[in-house]
C-alpha cells in the first residue's frame, strides 16, 4: 500500500471512478515539481489501488533512461516497473519500428540516457558515418557544430547515400 486511502474524499465522483480501469498520469509538474513529490500524490496512487485502478507515468522529457526515473521515482516513494515508465523515446522506437524497419543504426543527438534506451530497444548507436537514421532529443550537450554534422548527414540519407 502506497498511503492512507482517500476514497472517502472522492464524494459523490466515487461511483465515477469506480469506471475508470487505467490512468496514465505525467510525471514533472503532475505528480511531482523537481525532484520533491506533492503531498497529495501518495494518498491518490493508494486511492487508486484500492479501486483496481491502474496507472502508468509519461514524461516527454527523455533526458534520463527509463531505468533513471524508476530509480528516481523509487527515492520518492513510488515503485513502479520500467514498464509503467512510458516515454516520448518509445514513441520514436515505435515508429521507427513500424515505418523504417530497415533502420538499425541510429546517430542519436541526445543524452546517454536517451541513447541508452534506444540500444535497450534493439538499436545501434553509431556516430553519424556509419547511420542509417538521425534521431534527435533533448541534449544538454547539443552545440552547432554537432547540429549542423546531423543535418548534414540528414541530408545525405535524403539523397540515398
Amino acid at each position: 500500500m502506497l498511503g492512507v486511502s482517500k476514497t472517502s474524499s472522492l464524494g459523490p465522483d466515487q461511483e465515477r471512478w469506480k469506471r475508470v480501469r487505467h490512468v496514465v498520469l505525467d510525471m514533472d509538474g503532475t505528480i511531482y515539481l523537481g525532484g520533491r513529490l506533492f503531498a497529495e500524490t501518495l494518498p491518490f496512487l493508494a486511492t487508486l489501488e484500492e479501486l483496481g485502478i491502474g496507472w502508468d507515468f509519461l514524461t516527454n522529457n527523455n533526458s534520463k533512461s527509463r531505468a533513471d526515473y524508476v530509480e528516481s521515482l523509487e527515492l520518492m516513494g513510488i515503485v513502479v516497473k520500467a514498464e509503467q515508465v512510458v516515454m516520448s523515446t518509445d514513441a520514436c522506437v515505435a515508429t521507427l519500428r513500424g515505418d523504417f524497419p530497415e533502420v538499425h543504426k541510429i546517430f542519436v543527438l541526445g543524452t546517454s540516457g536517451m541513447k541508452k534506451d534506444i540500444e535497450d530497444a534493439g538499436f545501434e548507436v553509431v556516430a553519424e558515418d556509419g547511420c542509417d537514421w538521425v534521431v534527435v532529443g533533448y541534449d544538454t550537450s547539443l552545440n552547432y557544430h554537432y547540429l549542423c554534422r546531423a543535418a548534414a548527414r540528414n541530408l545525405l540519407l535524403s539523397w540515398g547515400a
